[in-house]
């Protein structure tokens, strides 16, 4: 018998088997069809929101540390503002909302989108859709936004300060605004808008903000300066040297690899901290500072 005829009878023979074997292996492959053209179509929307949420944006400039307000007059149509989380209560009734984007913002920022200059009174706040919906809040009520002071140092460190730690500011609900969001999310945006000159006063932040939009990816780099990046270079009295300090109280590994490059040999790093006790025996110290330092540089004469 030849090999084609023994196929094709046992084909014959095997119909039912074969046959659901294929209408297994075609039910698989549109399932696995399905699937891929559905997650192209869910990344391809997911894609498409988070560009429309972004306005214009073509690039941000954002810093955990507040940096000069007047940074965004050398990157031209560019808009500064203030990005904070903060909580929103509805006065009138309590209802409350946690985890809501704080935009603090003027005329830049408005213009920025092409929607013409905004300048809301300094007590007026602009709701997103969807934080207005959560709140059920409506032009003319009063809402309550409490936001965290903004702070170098993190205040889980010791050197973090524990009291008024927050600030909660009255504000009157106005005309609702868009659904602009920095974070991507599938879910609707809980966004408020508040002036950005209120924001600064309120946080003792004068001419700083935090973000920067840009209408180009391209951005004057060499424009920023120690003070944007919270870096501190004073001299040393009685001393013929520099020391190089941070607003955040520790130096990033990027930031000291610099300091020794321009420094070489000369460069002493030094590391000081807060210390809950210090104690010999059944006698201690609370609250000391404590500091360490290479053994090559230390000169008991010279403190």
């Amino acid at each position: 018998m030849r090999p084609r005829t023994l196929v094709k009878r046992s084909l014959t023979y095997y119909w039912r088997t074969n046959l659901a074997v294929i209408l297994g292996v075609a039910t698989a492959v549109a399932a696995l069809s399905g699937a891929l053209l559905v997650g192209d179509s869910v990344r391809g929307s997911l894609r498409d929101l988070v560009i429309a949420r972004l306005g214009k944006t073509q690039g941000i400039v954002s810093s955990a540390l507040f940096f000069r307000e007047q940074l965004a007059q050398e990157a031209p149509g560019s808009a500064p503002l203030i990005v904070l989380q903060g909580i929103v209560t509805h006065e009138k009734d309590g209802r409350r909302t946690a985890n809501v984007s704080v935009y603090g913002v003027d005329d830049r920022f408005w213009r920025f989108h092409g929607l013409g200059a905004q300048t809301p009174a300094t007590s007026e706040a602009r709701l997103s859709p969807g934080l207005e919906r959560e709140l059920g809040a409506q032009p003319g009520d009063a809402v309550l936004l409490r936001v965290e002071k903004p702070s170098a140092i993190p205040q889980e460190s010791l050197h973090g300060r524990k009291d008024d730690s927050g600030r909660t500011m009255r504000f009157t609900v106005g005309p609702l605004a868009g659904e602009f969001a920095l974070q991507t999310t599938q879910g609707s945006v809980k966004a408020v808008y508040i002036p950005l000159r209120r924001l600064q006063r309120d946080l003792a932040q004068q001419g700083r903000v935090n973000t920067l939009l840009l209408a180009s990816t391209a951005f004057p780099k060499d424009k920023i300066t120690l003070d944007d990046l919270g870096v501190k270079v004073r001299a040393l009295p009685g001393r013929d040297a520099l020391s190089v300090e941070s607003a955040s109280a520790i130096l990033s590994d990027t930031l000291a690899a610099w300091v020794r490059e321009a420094a070489g040999s000369s460069a002493q790093e030094v590391f000081s901290y807060l210390a809950n006790t210090i104690r010999v025996g059944d006698r201690r110290i609370p609250y000391s500072v404590v500091t360490a330092i290479d053994r090559e540089y230390w000169r008991p004469d010279s403190i």
